[in-house]
């Protein structure tokens, strides 16, 4: 196991899924923050949840709650920071910060230790294409100017890479994508006709 702690943020307004929290969402019967915890925890330790605001469903996990740095709906860039403060303040200090969202439940086996296996600030996972700049390996050294970058109004996580010596890491996409991400009802139909298929 790589050096790596691992963050899953589950800060979203989840405005496209009705306002439903999508960390308690059920794919095959499975909420999908238990299905992400799942797949994080075999591949870095220690692991934690970010969280606007904490909540009793957050207080059953048995791992730290982190709550936005800043609060108020930063966005997941407030998530990224409240993990790497929270990374820095271990001891000893893990050497990479891996997050992942919530709602991307077909996570594969081998992210961590092909995201932090560069000399780089950050390196994020692509796939058809596609930057997923959530799902992410960070030097924990970077919390200070992801603090700053949020304190001068950056929102927007691509903005904060854009500045970061960031190494992309790519995974075969197409129909069995290993990053579909669960953003409306539609989504989790495809996801559950997924598991239903493998």
């Amino acid at each position: 196991m790589v050096n790596c702690a691992g963050v899953t943020l589950a800060g979203g307004q989840a405005r496209r899924m009705g306002g439903n929290n999508k960390a308690l969402l059920e794919l095959a019967g499975e909420r999908l923050i238990d299905r992400t915890l799942s797949r994080l925890m075999p591949q870095c330790t220690p692991v934690a949840i970010s969280v606007q605001a904490p909540a009793p469903w957050t207080g059953a996990l048995g791992i730290p709650v982190l709550a936005d740095d800043p609060p108020h709906n930063a966005g997941p860039l407030a998530g990224i920071a409240a993990a790497l403060n929270w990374a820095n303040a271990l001891s000893p200090t893990a050497d990479w910060v891996l997050t992942v969202p919530v709602d991307v439940p077909f996570l594969p086996a081998d992210l961590a230790t092909r995201l932090t296996d560069a000399d780089c600030d950050a390196a994020v996972a692509t796939s058809a294409g596609q930057q997923h700049h959530t799902i992410a390996a960070w030097r924990p050294r970077l919390a200070p100017q992801a603090s700053e970058a949020l304190q001068t109004g950056v929102r927007a996580v691509h903005a904060f890479q854009s500045g970061l010596q960031t190494r992309l890491v790519d995974w075969p996409g197409g129909a069995l994508d290993p990053f579909l991400n669960i953003n409306t009802p539609q989504d989790l139909e495809r996801a559950e006709q997924r598991e239903s298929a493998e």
